[in-house]
């Protein structure tokens, strides 16, 4: 029947994976955009899998400031002062107070008006005071920072508190995705890892392995639980081992 067609399709999507998916771990989100490229790069030359993704896919375009310290430091700002005058001069609205109107609390929106952007954020300046005389100059930013593009991923994703991407591949027809796996496997142990990066296989190769796992262990409990009962009917330990 229908009915018993569709249970049958969901029975086999709960035990199909998405090939070979490598998991890749650590705190620097450019470490882990880098080595998931490469990753992705050296998958590709391993015999079997298709349609491979580096979860970089249509990328986020940021601008990054990046604050020279040294620099900073000489013209007697720190970076946080400087990250903090950025921002201010960036928020064009702040939430003041609120308002309760029955049963809510409004928040009350302060908009000032800026023509800061990101396009002329490098033209600004930062209000340095000197510590012994209490003078205050004004810093250029270009100055004692440099503006670079760069690429965000769409989404951080984190497990067990630690930053993570994926890297994913399917497996052709061909080929037995347990092999396969045993390729990517070898390609990682062969690979140069950044300190505080590591990564692991999951995907559909994990699950076949737990459900190995799963397997065995429910076997060796049925056995057990065989030989509890052929105790109780022998009335012996030993008896049953001839059986």
């Amino acid at each position: 029947s229908d009915v018993y067609k569709r249970q049958s399709n969901m029975d086999m999507s709960a035990i199909s994976g998405s090939g070979v998916q490598i998991d890749i771990y650590g705190d620097d989100l450019d470490e882990l955009q880098k080595v998931s490229a490469d990753l992705a790069s050296k998958l590709g030359d391993i015999e079997g899998r298709e349609e491979i993704s580096d979860g970089n896919e249509d990328p986020d375009l940021q601008k990054v400031i990046t604050v020279n310290k040294d620099e900073a430091m000489r013209k007697g700002l720190t970076v946080a002062q400087v990250y903090a005058s950025l921002a201010e001069d960036l928020t064009n609205e702040v939430t003041s107070t609120t308002l309760k109107v029955g049963q809510e609390d409004l928040p009350v929106v302060v908009v000032k008006p800026s023509e800061v952007t990101t396009d002329n954020v490098m033209d600004q300046t930062v209000t340095s005071t000197d510590s012994t005389t209490g003078e205050t100059s004004e810093v250029p930013l270009d100055t004692i920072a440099s503006q670079t593009d760069n690429q965000a991923p769409t989404s951080i994703n984190r497990q067990n508190n630690e930053r993570t991407m994926s890297v994913t591949a399917a497996v052709d027809d061909a080929h037995n995705v347990t092999l396969v796996s045993r390729d990517v496997q070898a390609m990682l142990d062969a690979y140069d890892m950044p300190e505080g990066v590591r990564a692991e296989i999951t995907g559909e190769n994990e699950t076949i392995t737990d459900a190995m796992t799963d397997l065995v262990q429910m076997l060796l409990l049925a056995v057990a639980f065989i030989y509890l009962i052929m105790v109780a009917q022998f009335q012996s330990l030993l008896s049953p081992f001839i059986v």
